[in-house]
């Protein structure tokens, strides 16, 4: 869960939000007379990025390796080859 401090010197403008399927957005307005507040509020929104996006490539890691093992856990058995000669050709 993340959580985003709006500073003294911001105040929340407008909010919506929109759904399509299942799937929703909300937009926030945020608007400050700080420079700091929005340094702040900018940076709390890139940590949240961030992490999303770790979250994310976790995910697809995971993915990839469940995968591979089900790819393998299918493949056909190998078969044994005999051992070569001493001699060579």
């Amino acid at each position: 869960m993340a959580i985003i401090y709006i500073g003294e010197a911001s105040r929340l403008k407008s909010f919506s939000s929109t759904t399509k399927g299942e799937k929703g957005v909300v937009r926030i307005e945020i608007e400050t007379a700080d420079a700091r507040d929005l340094y702040h509020l900018l940076r709390d929104l890139a940590e949240i990025e961030e992490q999303r996006k770790e979250v994310e490539a976790q995910k697809r890691a995971e993915a990839r390796r469940t995968k591979g093992r089900a790819k393998i856990a299918a493949a056909p058995p190998l078969l044994g080859l005999p051992a070569p000669d001493e001699g060579g050709w």
